[in-house]
């Protein structure tokens, strides 16, 4: 069906009233778009205006930022246009092509938009959705071998003059459980996200920093009072750069300390066990996608080779800034209680050797009290 540039544009018009069950895929993702948005010829949206001024000649388009009207996925291989058919996953609503890579971008009209929160708020929202909208991305990205940073964001602009003529059209909105079917959707509790701290409660803000921190630091210390007299320290650094600043009246130190005991106490008792073990290990830590299926053996293994050399210069940055923070941690705490400033010492309250420290000297030069 063609539609008229006026009508594209045209919020008047008899079939852009929501409820009209006639609405063609081209008049419900125009609907979708904010009523004035920001646009561009390329991927840098410099531009704002509304959505009837631009639709036809925006190269890309802003997308809204309260709700997910559809499931957005950009799959960056060569013949990309078909993996959908291959992998026998639903007909996408949209599909735009790249001319000139066989690059795709895939839209599923969702039934029902799915509510978003915005930069950690909105609370109230239901949380089942929104983990199971991510879980199904989650399902397609693989299958697709999609990129997993693409934030939706924005999107080519199905109408504008650069992507119209590669643009293919299906009349099909999906639920989120057709969407499920298609594909192997991970589990909620393998893939949920911490749950983000209150904004509003300093407690929470400095419960989950801490208990943060305490699971990625309590492998590093010796004894329990060492651990609980560090992970204060920096509770009260936390709160002092980040929660103080937005609260009106301070509180009492006396929390801090309380809240630094109950999870330093916990923490430790979870010290050594598979638990621990599990929630300290960085998974995922440099946002890598899963290797594609599509690949073959020898760009696998040439794939795998460089994941592995990232990954083991990724751990060895890791570890130094550990052992840093350790050793920063160590002579304050030594200053703090009038001990003489020594490498011995230093090493001794850091867990970890003479040598190591002397490798470090420079976070410390002109404090020590021993020259050797």
């Amino acid at each position: 069906m063609s539609i008229s540039l006026h009508e594209k544009g045209n919020r008047g018009n008899v079939w852009s009233q929501k409820n009209n069950p006639q609405r063609t895929p081209q008049q419900r993702f125009i609907d979708s778009l904010p009523e004035r948005l920001q646009w561009g010829h390329g991927k840098e949206l410099y531009y704002w205006g509304t959505r009837a001024s631009v639709i036809s000649k925006a190269g890309y388009l802003e997308l809204p930022t309260t709700q997910w009207h559809y499931l957005i996925l950009d799959i960056d291989h060569e013949g990309a246009g078909a993996f959908w058919l291959d992998e026998g996953l639903p007909m996408p609503t949209i599909s735009i092509v790249t001319p000139d890579n066989g690059h795709a971008l895939y839209f599923y009209e969702l039934a029902n938009p799915v509510l978003r929160p915005i930069n950690g708020g909105a609370s109230w929202l239901k949380r089942r959705p929104l983990e199971f909208f991510e879980n199904i991305r989650t399902g397609y990205i693989k299958a697709l071998c999609a990129d997993p940073g693409y934030t939706a964001y924005s999107c080519k602009n199905p109408f504008g003059p650069m992507w119209e003529p590669t643009t293919r059209w299906h009349d099909k909105q999906y639920t989120l459980a057709e969407m499920a079917q298609a594909v192997d959707v991970p589990s909620s509790r393998r893939y949920r996200r911490d749950r983000e701290p209150d904004s509003t409660s300093p407690h929470s803000q400095l419960f989950h920093a801490g208990r943060k921190w305490a699971w990625e630091n309590v492998g590093s210390h010796s004894s329990r009072d060492a651990f609980q007299a560090d992970l204060h320290s920096w509770l009260k650094g936390y709160y002092a750069e980040h929660v103080r600043p937005n609260l009106e009246k301070e509180i009492g130190p006396h929390l801090i300390h309380s809240l630094a005991q109950r999870i330093a106490v916990y923490t430790w008792g979870k010290r050594g066990t598979r638990w621990l073990r599990d929630q300290t290990k960085n998974r995922g830590a440099l946002s890598l996608p899963p290797v594609c299926h599509r690949l073959t053996d020898e760009e696998k293994q040439t794939e795998i080779s460089e994941r592995q050399r990232l990954g083991a210069k990724y751990a060895n940055q890791a570890r130094a800034s550990k052992t840093e923070q350790a050793i920063l941690s160590a002579v304050a705490r030594l200053r703090e209680a009038g001990t003489p400033l020594t490498k011995a010492e230093v090493a001794k309250q850091a867990g970890i050797s003479k040598r190591t420290v002397q490798r470090h000297a420079h976070l410390f030069a002109g404090v020590l009290d021993d020259a050797a």
